[in-house]
């Protein structure tokens, strides 16, 4: 099980890019999103490549499952 650490919404400017996604494919460690809502830095789909650990989980990334809505920085 993987937990998020809490973030404060003020920091969400601070990142590259925000949004919220519906996953759409999964293809090994590649991600593609159709972008819900669009905060900064995309809109229609992306294709991210999911990293093997962060700093901001605690336990193994969760698997991403098509359907799945996901908020992405």
């Amino acid at each position: 099980m993987a937990s998020c650490i809490r973030y404060e919404t003020s920091i969400l400017p601070t990142f590259d890019i925000v949004f919220d996604g519906t996953v759409t494919a999964v293809d090994g460690d590649q991600v593609t999103f159709d972008v819900d809502t669009a905060w900064k830095g995309v809109d229609g789909s992306i294709t991210l490549t999911a990293p093997s650990t962060s700093v901001a989980l605690v336990g193994p990334m969760p698997d991403f499952t098509v359907g799945g809505r996901y908020l992405v920085t």
